[in-house]
């Protein structure tokens, strides 16, 4: 029974790690076109692409890292530190895709 709930909190855990990282990426489109009033050199779509495609990257991170395994007996600082490694790289994968493939920068975009 307990390992049955486990496999089903994960679950959970990989959709709703998915649904933030999309919510992130349009909350950041929304902060900066429409609140900070940026020009829009990125568009609405390139935003969306970006965030369908860091968050399988995202996910197995996460999964390759142990985070979707039981945290019981973990440390909390161990277990930060690893959230903190996988953003960053998936920050840096995010920010490498935005530099190359951007249509301001790239003349045939990605």
């Amino acid at each position: 029974m307990i390992r049955e709930n486990q496999k089903i909190l994960n679950a959970v855990n990989v959709i709703a790690d998915a649904a933030i990282v999309i919510c992130a990426m349009l909350i950041a489109y929304t902060t900066r076109f429409l609140i900070l009033q940026g020009t829009e050199s990125i568009s609405f779509s390139f935003y969306i692409y970006s965030a369908l495609s860091v968050s399988p990257l995202f996910i197995l991170l996460f999964g390759t890292t142990g985070l979707y395994e039981s945290q019981r007996s973990s440390d909390f600082l161990r277990t930060a530190e690893k959230v903190a490694a996988v953003c960053l790289v998936s920050t840096i994968a995010l920010a490498t895709v935005f530099l190359l493939c951007a249509p301001s920068t790239s003349p045939a975009g990605c």
